[in-house]
């Protein structure tokens, strides 16, 4: 079970952002997501977070970074790209809330970056 405010308190940080971010708890469960997530043909709230990565076949995907943030307490970025864009993925731990980080990617811009998947 979610708390109800901590949902309340992410949708109304990051509701608006106009890239797609998740709350998700470590087993990688989605607990919320924002407008952007939502208009995703993928991830709904109560799925796995890798099931929105046809490249992670059902398994946790290649490069996440979620316990290491987790258990660092910090926030990991790590940019690359995907679709012929810039992209910058957050793991960012919440703070008050054990085992629960905010996941998401950033649209940069175009890249000449080699497409990663």
């Amino acid at each position: 079970m979610t708390d109800p405010a901590l949902t309340a308190a992410f949708d109304q940080m990051w509701g608006r952002f106009p890239d797609p971010m998740l709350l998700v708890r470590r087993d990688r469960t989605i607990l919320a997501q924002n407008d952007a997530a939502q208009a995703q043909p993928w991830g709904v709230v109560g799925g796995k977070c890798y099931e929105a990565n046809p490249a992670s076949q059902g398994h946790v995907c290649p490069g996440c970074q979620a316990h290491a943030a987790l258990d660092q307490g910090t926030a990991i970025v790590c940019e690359g790209a995907r679709e012929g864009k810039r992209i910058r993925d957050y793991w960012i731990p919440v703070k008050g809330a054990r085992d629960v980080y905010v996941h998401g990617c950033a649209t940069l811009g175009s890249s000449p970056l080699p497409i990663v998947s």
